[in-house]
C-alpha cells in the first residue's frame, strides 16, 4: 500500500496538469499527445496506471476484510488493462471499417486518455451514491455495491427507500444518472479525437459513434460475465 501511495505521489506533479489540460481541452489534447508520441505508449499508460492507482486507494475503505488489499488491486489492475485493449479494440476496427488509417497504437492511446478522467469521475460518483445509501441503511449499501441492479432487481427494497427517506432516494437517483450522463457526454467530448487521427469526415466518424453504443453495452454484458467468473459478483470489489 505504501509503494503504492509513493508512486501515485511520485507522478501527481505531471498528472494533475495533465489532467487539468484534458478535461478543458479533450480532444485537442488527445490529438497532440498522441501524435507527439508516434505510437510510444509510455505516456498514456503511465497516465491511466496513476489514475487507476487513485481509485484503488479511493475505494479502499470499501474493500471488506475478505479481500487482502494488494492482492485484489493486482487482479483488478490486469482486469482492466484487458478491458481497456478490448474496448480499444472495438473502437479501432469501428474507425477501420469506415477508411480510418491510423495505427492501433493510436486508437488504443487515445481510449487511455478518454478512459482515465472517466473513470475518476464515476468513481467518485459511485462513492457517492454509496454514500447516500449508507445513511440510510448501512447493509443496503453492500448489497448495491455487490449488485449495481439490486434496486431493479428489488423493487420492493427501492420503494422502501424512497418512501422511508424520499431526499436520499432523490440523490441516489439524480447520481444514478449523473453517471450515464457523464460518460455520453465525455464520450461525445473525446469522440472526434479519434476520427481526426483516423483521417475520416465527421459523419464518417459519427456513425463509428452510433455503432460504438451497441458494441459497449454487449462488451458490457461480456465484463459482467468475465466478474461472475472472477469473484463471483456483478461488480468487482474494487471498481
Amino acid at each position: 500500500m505504501k509503494e503504492i501511495l509513493e508512486r501515485i505521489l511520485k507522478q501527481l506533479p505531471s498528472f494533475l496538469p495533465d489532467l487539468g489540460r484534458l478535461l478543458t481541452g479533450p480532444k485537442r489534447a488527445i490529438v497532440r499527445w498522441v501524435e507527439e508520441a508516434k505510437g510510444d505508449l509510455g505516456r498514456p499508460l503511465v497516465f491511466v496506471g496513476v489514475a487507476i492507482g487513485i481509485g484503488f486507494v479511493l475505494q479502499l475503505p470499501l474493500l471488506g476484510k475478505e479481500h487482502e488489499f494488494m492482492a485484489t488491486a493486482a487482479s483488478m489492475g490486469l482486469f482492466k488493462l484487458v478491458a481497456l485493449i478490448a474496448f480499444a479494440t472495438i473502437i479501432h476496427l469501428l474507425f477501420r471499417i469506415i477508411g480510418g488509417r491510423a495505427p492501433f497504437a493510436s486508437s488504443f492511446a487515445a481510449y487511455l486518455y478518454l478512459a482515465s478522467p472517466l473513470y475518476l469521475a464515476l468513481v467518485l460518483l459511485d462513492l457517492g451514491s454509496q454514500g447516500v445509501v449508507r445513511a440510510f441503511d448501512p447493509t443496503l449499501a453492500i448489497a448495491t455495491r455487490v449488485d449495481p441492479l439490486y434496486f431493479v432487481s428489488h423493487a420492493e427494497r427501492a420503494r422502501e427507500f424512497a418512501a422511508a427517506a424520499p431526499q436520499l432516494a432523490l440523490a441516489y437517483s439524480l447520481l444514478t444518472y449523473a453517471k450515464l450522463l457523464v460518460v455520453l457526454g465525455w464520450f461525445t467530448a473525446c469522440w472526434g479525437a479519434f476520427g481526426q487521427l483516423h483521417g475520416v469526415k465527421r459523419w464518417r466518424s459519427s456513425l463509428a459513434g452510433l455503432a460504438a453504443a451497441p458494441a459497449f453495452a454487449l462488451y458490457n454484458q461480456a465484463l459482467e460475465f468475465v466478474l461472475l467468473g472472477m469473484f463471483g459478483v456483478r461488480a468487482p470489489p474494487l471498481m
